[in-house]
C-alpha cells in the first residue's frame, strides 16, 4: 500500500490512535514547565530584591529572560489547550504542529541566547577580550534563533511527513515519496 494514498481508511487510523503518547508528554512538559517557571518568578524577585544596585544591563537581561519565559510558558498552555481540549473529538488535529508549539521553540531559542550571551559578557569582563566576545555572541544569538525557527518545519511540513537524516520521508512507518 503506498503510503500517500488519500484512500486510506480514516477508521482504521483512529481506531490504532494512542492518545497517551502525544497527550501525555504535552501535559507533563506543561506541568514542569509551569513548575520551573514559578522557581523563576521567586528567582526573580529575590534577584530584583536583593541586587537593585547591579548595573542596568545586567537587570535588563534578566527582564528579558523574564518577559521571553512569560511568553514561553503561555506557548506552552495554549499547545497544552490545543492537543489535549480542541484536539479531543479529532485526533488528526494532532497531525499539525500547532503554532503555539513552533512559537514555545522560537522562544526557547531566544531565552538560551539571551543567557549565553550574558555569559560571554561576563567572560568579556575578565578577560577584556571585546571582539572575540562580540564576535561570538552574535553567532550565538543567530544560531539560537535560526535553529529554533528551522525546527517546525523539520517536524512538521504540508505532506505530514517527518524527514529522516537521509533525506527520505515516512508517515505512519512506511516509506513516502514527498521531500522537503
Amino acid at each position: 500500500m503506498d503510503a500517500t494514498d488519500s484512500s486510506t481508511s480514516l477508521s482504521f487510523e483512529v481506531a490504532a490512535f494512542n492518545a497517551s503518547i502525544i497527550v501525555g508528554p504535552v501535559v507533563l512538559g506543561t506541568l514542569v514547565d509551569t513548575c520551573l517557571f514559578g522557581c523563576l518568578v521567586i528567582q526573580t524577585y529575590v534577584y530584583y530584591a536583593n541586587f537593585a544596585n547591579d548595573h542596568r544591563a545586567i537587570k535588563f537581561t534578566v527582564a528579558a529572560v523574564f518577559a521571553t519565559q512569560i511568553a514561553h510558558v503561555m506557548c506552552v498552555s495554549a499547545t497544552l489547550w490545543n492537543t489535549a481540549v480542541s484536539a479531543y473529538d479529532d485526533p488528526s488535529k494532532l497531525q499539525i504542529l500547532p503554532l503555539a508549539a513552533a512559537a514555545t521553540i522560537l522562544f526557547t531559542g531566544i531565552t538560551g541566547a539571551l543567557v549565553e550571551v550574558r555569559f560571554l559578557v561576563e567572560i568579556d569582563s575578565d578577560t577584556h577580550l571585546h571582539l572575540v566576545v562580540l564576535c561570538f555572541s552574535t553567532m550565538e544569538g543567530v544560531e539560537k534563533t535560526s535553529s529554533s525557527l528551522s525546527l517546525p518545519g523539520a517536524l512538521c511540513n504540508s505532506s505530514g511527513c517527518l524527514p529522516c537524516d537521509h533525506g527520505a520521508s515516512f508517515q505512519n512507518n512506511k516509506r513516502c515519496d514527498v521531500r522537503n
